[in-house]
């Protein structure tokens, strides 16, 4: 009599699952600072910010953080918003340290419109911006100036 043999299983394909990262890192004590026109520049605004670590997570090593700034103009003539062309209109920020208990890195990211850049595009003015903080490519926290730029709004 033939015996019955046991068929092997297939085995379940398991599909690499992104790993939630909890919160860890926030934007706070944001300032913009405006200087009036010179030589140099038509236009020219620092932003200033703080990257804190949020009290009870684990440390955030500076090469798993990544912050984005982006400023935007808008045409006085249209009412349209984009991304700035004529000044320094994106900028990556690196994190120099670790950031742990509640620990803070400050930042600076200019906006700069150099002399006669604009030439045509006068009817542009300055926005506002947007400020992105991932960790391991995570979003982790963003701050945008008016609140309509912030993605999804």
């Amino acid at each position: 009599r033939p015996r019955p043999t046991a068929m092997p299983r297939p085995r379940a394909i398991s599909t690499p699952r992104p790993k939630v990262v909890a919160p860890r890192l926030n934007v706070e004590a944001v300032k913009m600072e405006r200087y009036s026109q010179n030589d140099h520049f038509d236009e020219m605004r620092m932003l200033h910010y703080s990257l804190r670590h949020l009290d009870g997570q684990p440390a955030a090593q500076p090469a798993r953080i990544k912050v984005h700034v982006t400023f935007f103009d808008r045409n006085s003539s249209s009412g349209t918003v984009s991304k700035s062309t004529v000044a320094s209109g994106e900028t990556d920020q690196v994190v120099g340290k670790a950031l742990a208990d509640g620990g803070w890195a400050d930042f600076t990211a200019p906006y700069v419109v150099p002399k006669g850049a604009r030439g045509k595009n006068a009817t542009l003015t300055f926005y506002g911006y947007v400020i992105e903080v991932r960790y391991d490519g995570q979003l982790q926290a963003v701050h945008a100036s008016p609140p309509s730029l912030r993605p999804g709004k």
